[in-house]
């Protein structure tokens, strides 16, 4: 930042704290339950990627449980998350429970 700054401006920056970084290795057994029954109720392939945010928990519950932590999002590009005008597409929502109930229906038994 400091490098691409107009001359005369001033720049500072003060950190109060920091999380641990979390990636899950998709290569697991609840990663491709997680995408069948993705595929099932949305009727197309996963798409798997990584974003930044800071959800400090998960790095600590990944620990803990020592099980991989899938994080999913059932929002469209055009939802503005955390912006003005944030919105989700109601069916979109509507699927997303369905396959979560799913999903949390796979884990009373071992997957």
């Amino acid at each position: 930042i400091k490098n691409n700054l107009p001359k005369g401006i001033k720049y500072s920056l003060k950190t109060s704290g920091k999380l641990d970084p979390f990636c899950t290795d998709i290569n697991n057994k609840y990663a491709k339950a997680t995408d069948k029954i993705f595929t099932e109720i949305f009727g197309k392939k996963t798409k798997f990627s990584r974003s930044g945010g800071s959800i400090g928990a998960v790095a600590t519950l990944s620990k803990q449980f020592k099980k991989p932590i899938i994080l999913t999002g059932f929002t469209l590009k055009d939802c503005n998350i955390h912006a003005p005008n944030e919105n989700i597409n109601e069916k979109m929502f509507e699927k997303g429970i369905v396959s979560l109930e799913k999903i949390f229906m796979l884990s009373e038994v071992e997957i």
